[in-house]
């Protein structure tokens, strides 16, 4: 943590995002590091899957500049089948970091055949108007060359072909 803090400094960075592999796995690191990091006048951004219960958030949110979380759908059905939890504690990491005054932002990755049709989408959209209206929303696709627990390919919300072209 230690040298993570100081090459920030020596190389003149405006701080650190904790990404890729989920920062929140490491709790204990990211809060030490992101209270060093703030001590030294550096921005903290998490890039994150907003799984954190209430209490350990709450003493991170301080110290976090601008958080992008990954909203996987309008609903519980996707996260239990897919991630095998629920969509509430993403939804209250999402509100409370914004309530906190920390920069949300929201990445809802559209995975064809689980979350790609209209409804899906413009329920993502109301929910996260429903917080903020002001909150920046991207949604990156997915186009998986396998089933994802055996469900077939289906029309996308871009209306892309509903099977890959190795398939056809």
């Amino acid at each position: 943590m230690d040298q993570l803090v100081r090459i920030a400094g020596q190389r003149g960075s405006i701080g650190v995002a904790f990404t890729y592999s989920e920062p929140l796995m490491w709790y204990e690191y990211v809060l030490d590091a992101a209270t060093e990091l703030k001590k030294r006048g550096l921005a903290v951004v998490l890039v994150t899957n907003g799984f954190i219960e209430e209490t350990p958030l709450r003493r991170l949110l301080p110290l976090v500049d601008a958080m992008n979380v990954d909203l996987k759908s309008p609903g519980d059905e996707f996260y239990r089948k897919l991630c095998k939890a629920h969509i509430e504690p993403v939804h209250r990491t999402i509100r409370l970091a914004h309530e906190a005054g920390v920069h949300v932002e929201i990445a809802h990755l559209v995975v064809t055949g689980w979350n790609d049709r209209d409804e899906s989408i413009l329920k993502v959209a109301s929910w996260i108007v429903s917080v903020d209206p002001e909150i920046p929303c991207t949604f990156p696709a997915t186009f998986h060359t396998t089933n994802i627990l055996n469900r077939p390919h289906q029309k996308n919300f871009w209306g892309a072909p509903s099977k890959l072209p190795a398939e056809s």
